[in-house]
């Protein structure tokens, strides 16, 4: 059952590898489910509603192919052509014009390409620290709060998320990624983080405290890995008719806290 319809469709659609790393941890039927909702809102643009397990999962990922359908659907549009009447009305200023208004001074010359200058330097100090125009924080934020999941200061992960996008395309950060790349990582990675967290049961960070602390350059898909491996030593481990679930819980805490410091380590100045 669907809650929207929608008379157009397309050909193809874009299917990232997080939805394939996702929805393969899922039992068999709702494997099923997902990739029929997910196909169903790529092609034809209707969001089936779910239940339980698959609509979990299945949300994570609506966002992302409502912000593909939304560039597909504004790539369809025409584009303005300039108006010819536009054109003409730009006519270049007569002989008479030149001479009442005579030949600027040299000096103001000078003081106008100075000041050309100087907003040049501007631009160029503050391009490392700022939204690239292209770029809508507001938009972004709010996308990465709907992948994200739980509840969340804007504020505070506004300027967290910027830290965030500051580090993946500075050189000083270990890194150089364009700006719209660095985006998708960090959306991307905070889909990773809410399916490990479905699946390992653990509470999700604050959102500002996990773009803090570097969440995203973790590799959630190992983590998920080594979990998997962790429980299953922990379902057959025993000793004298003792669990050793919890020296297996800590042992893979103190692995976790050990990946993650490793991968700091790259990134300081």
């Amino acid at each position: 059952m669907s809650n929207e319809t929608n008379t157009d469709e397309r050909d193809s659609m874009i299917v990232y590898r997080t939805f394939y790393e996702s929805i393969r941890e899922l039992p068999k039927t709702n494997q099923a489910e997902v990739w029929e909702a997910v196909f169903e809102l790529g092609f034809n643009f209707n969001e089936m509603q779910l239940k339980g397990l698959s609509q979990t999962v299945f949300r994570l990922m609506v966002p992302v192919i409502r912000k593909n359908i939304a560039q597909y659907t504004n790539g369809k549009k025409p584009k303005d052509r300039p108006k010819q009447n536009q054109e003409q009305a730009k006519e270049k200023p007569n002989a008479s014009q030149h001479e009442a208004n005579g030949k600027p001074i040299e000096s103001q010359t000078e003081a106008y390409k100075d000041k050309d200058k100087d907003k040049d330097k501007d631009k160029d100090k503050d391009k490392d620290h700022s939204f690239d125009g292209s770029i809508n924080l507001s938009n972004e934020v709010s996308e990465f709060m709907t992948i994200y999941g739980s509840a969340q200061k804007r504020e505070a992960t506004e300027g967290a998320f910027l830290k965030a996008w500051q580090r993946l395309t500075q050189n000083g950060g270990g890194f150089n990624y364009p700006p719209k790349t660095a985006i998708s990582i960090i959306h991307q990675k905070a889909a990773e983080y809410r399916t490990f967290c479905m699946i390992s049961k653990q509470i999700q960070q604050h959102a500002p405290r996990w773009l803090n602390e570097a969440g995203y350059l973790t590799d959630w898909h190992q983590e998920k890995e080594n979990f998997k491996a962790t429980q299953e030593t922990a379902k057959g481990g025993r000793t004298n008719g003792k669990s050793t679930h919890n020296d297996e819980a800590r042992s893979y805490g103190n692995a976790a806290i050990d990946f993650k410091n490793a991968i700091e380590s790259q990134f300081e100045d």
